[in-house]
């Protein structure tokens, strides 16, 4: 291709400091402030009339400056653009024109946020611009279009909603085809805008796409200065931003809990901030989940001996308090404590529905099942040790390589045809009378469990239903008002055990531990 034939385009995410506007009057020395709040954007309000008492920011200043710019004032001379006129100067010198550029501004809906919209200030660039024949010494008639990517969607700093964004919009404005270079400019916009704005550009154009980065070399966010001279530009390093990435997809892996998906990326990107650290916790959550718990105290373990000398003080202290929470967990859940292990489970079997792990739903269904049998008939009996529990009811033959339920069923059932007196004990028969509704998530998981088609919900639907001993549906949560089949199930696990333990139900181990893990890597990105 012909160095004329070059298609060249610049995408800048537009934000609070790409204009600059001389609050200056007369001879006084140009004092140019941004839209930012700390780069003057009150003074730049006063200046124009604006009544900073009430609700201001850039959409409203660049608002009236457009106002400005229709009724004929002359304001061009007022305005520079250093950020945004480095980078076209620096296209422009080697390329030697621009095909399009493609301003991205934002104009959202909430009204809590929209004040600091930069849709106005699109407009203003774009209509200088075509104004203008030259701005200090760059030629903007080197420019042949420039048009504006408007960002509508609810909320600009989520990461997932901007990246799907540029994936569907910026073909449209940028066809992959068309291109000879592309350039993403960072500077002053929406960091995630910024973020997924570079991450779709380097999939959508492989090898055409030239990351930019722009800053300004005074400390002071007001520039005193006139022209783009302030400002230097960069080529950017991709391997942060690589990072960035590998930091988000980790992250969405931990939101799901799927931790050795987490561990498998962890492993496969050098250098991650305390890389270490996030394995082994992430080890030692997988364990958990899987109610291995002799593995998880390793995890621990081997946490305990990695040095703990990058983390501040308050941070070290913050470790410490969680390394003993799940020193605990694996106590509490791992030992004798039926109470706190129905809470585990039911954590873990929410995890499986949310995710669709249909497989180990069923497993852990059938867990939670036998273990809500041993807390009652516990409770019931009267039996102080949970142990004398296990061996006279839970295995009456004692044989230990199986659960048999008919021993709890079996002194339950008597118990019901003679509750007494006691207002606790018929409080858990009342209880057990309705575990009855789970029974066939015991009874026949082995069967679903090894069928060569595998397991989905349909068949733990059919499953349950044709069971003709009991009700269809599940008591308490039937028909469709929670949701699906397997979203009614959960709901009817969760009355089980709030109703069994009270308010103590509420188990958050997992929500913390993933919260933790995601701000470790993110405090060191």
């Amino acid at each position: 291709m012909m160095e004329n034939e070059e298609k060249v385009f610049v995408v800048a995410n537009i934000g609070l400091q790409d204009i600059r506007y001389n609050i200056s009057t007369g001879t006084a020395k140009p004092k140019f402030c941004s839209f930012e709040y700390k780069g003057g954007a009150s003074e730049v309000a006063e200046a124009l009339g604006i009544n900073t008492k009430e609700k201001f920011g850039a959409r409203i200043i660049a608002s009236h400056l457009l106002e400005k710019f229709k009724e004929n004032e002359d304001i061009e001379s007022k305005l520079k653009f250093p950020l945004l006129m480095s980078v076209i100067k620096n296209v422009v010198d080697k390329h030697k024109s621009i095909e399009k550029l493609i301003l991205v501004v934002t104009d959202q809906e909430n009204p809590s946020f929209c004040h600091t919209d930069t849709i106005h200030s699109g407009l203003l660039i774009k209509k200088v611009f075509q104004k203008k024949s030259k701005d200090s010494h760059i030629d903007v008639s080197k420019i042949k279009a420039i048009e504006l990517l408007e960002v509508t969607h609810a909320d600009p700093q989520r990461a997932d909603l901007a990246y799907e964004f540029f994936k569907t919009e910026l073909p449209k404005k940028v066809p992959p085809e068309k291109v000879t270079f592309i350039y993403p400019v960072i500077s002053a916009g929406i960091p995630h805008l910024n973020n997924e704005l570079h991450h779709v550009s380097l999939n959508l154009y492989p090898g055409k796409c030239q990351p930019k980065q722009v800053k300004q070399k005074q400390t002071d966010p007001i520039l005193m200065c006139d022209g783009d001279e302030s400002c230097e530009i960069n080529d950017v390093d991709i391997e942060p931003f690589m990072r960035d990435m590998a930091i988000e997809v980790i992250k969405t892996h931990i939101k799901r809990c799927d931790y050795s998906g987490a561990i498998d990326v962890i492993e496969r990107i050098e250098r991650l901030p305390l890389s270490d650290f996030a394995k082994e916790i992430l080890y030692y959550a997988e364990m958990c989940k899987n109610f291995n718990f002799d593995e998880a105290n390793q995890a621990l373990e081997k946490l305990d001996k990695l040095d703990r000398s990058k983390f501040k003080s308050d941070e070290r202290k913050q470790l410490e308090v969680k390394v003993e929470r799940w020193k605990n967990e694996i106590k509490e859940a791992g030992e004798s404590s039926v109470k706190e292990l129905l809470k585990h489970l039911l954590s873990v079997i929410k995890i499986n529905a949310k995710n669709k792990w249909f497989y180990f739903f069923v497993v852990n269904m059938g867990s939670f099942y036998e273990n809500v049998l041993r807390y009652i008939t516990w409770k019931v009996t009267g039996i102080k040790s949970l142990e004398a529990t296990n061996s006279q009811f839970f295995y009456p033959k004692g044989k230990k390589t199986r659960c048999d339920r008919s021993g709890f069923c079996k002194i339950l059932n008597d118990h019901l045809s003679n509750p007494g007196n006691d207002a606790d004990i018929q409080k858990y028969l009342n209880i057990y009378s309705k575990v009855d509704n789970f029974t066939p998530y015991y009874d026949k998981r082995n069967g679903l469990l090894h069928k060569i088609q595998g397991v989905s919900e349909n068949t733990i639907e059919d499953l349950y239903k044709k069971d003709t001993k009991r009700k269809s549906g599940i008591e308490g949560c039937a028909g469709t008002k929670y949701g699906s089949f397997i979203e009614s199930t959960v709901c009817a696990l969760e009355e089980l055990l709030k109703e069994l333990l009270g308010k103590d139900y509420i188990y958050d181990f997992y929500d913390d531990l993933n919260e933790y893990v995601s701000k470790l890597l993110e405090s060191r990105a």
